[in-house]
């Protein structure tokens, strides 16, 4: 049965990390990084989210979760679960699910301690970005939208058992049909 699961969470939460685990107990499955699709696919002029943004990069975030909704609803057409990683604030968990008309979505918000999520993205190779986004994670914790995971004692293995166990279920979000 096809499937939209949204993965969230500040950096250096695993959303990388458990979205790749999780993907693996799927047949059919399209793994999304919102990442890739503003930061890879944008040649030049780019601009990142900040804690006040301007216009620009509400245009361009805005951009890229409306290409994240695009490639997300062709693969669940045509019969895939799809993974969407992404930093997801309640307002875009909102327009995300409004915009799916009426396909399956779960939201799982990985939260681990804003301490344990730095000492996590200070371990990885190459991106170390945690630091300029912990602004993220009060407003990731306000929003009750999903299912919440606090992932600080769990091991990846652990979140994703949890995941399949009951977040997927507990996380879903009804969308109306448009």
């Amino acid at each position: 049965m096809a499937q939209i699961i949204l993965i969230s969470g500040i950096p250096g939460s695993g959303k990388t990390t458990v979205s790749l685990a999780l993907a693996k107990h799927f047949k059919r499955l399209a793994l999304i990084e919102g990442d890739v699709i503003q930061h890879v696919l944008t040649f030049r002029g780019c601009v990142g989210p900040m804690a006040d943004p301007t216009p620009e990069c509400e245009r361009q975030y805005r951009l890229r979760w409306q290409n994240c909704l695009s490639l997300a609803k062709n693969f669940y057409d045509e019969g895939f679960t799809v993974i969407l990683e992404q930093v997801a604030e309640p307002k875009w968990i909102e327009w995300f699910r409004d915009h799916l008309a009426g396909r399956t979505l779960s939201v799982i918000t990985l939260l681990p301690r804003v301490e344990v999520a730095l000492a996590r993205d200070r371990d990885r190779q190459g991106k170390t970005v945690a630091e300029r986004y912990t602004f993220l994670d009060d407003r990731l914790r306000r929003g009750r939208l999903g299912y919440h995971l606090d992932t600080s004692e769990l091991t990846v293995t652990q979140t994703v058992e949890r995941i399949l166990q009951e977040g997927i279920a507990l996380g879903r979000l009804e969308s109306e049909e448009i």
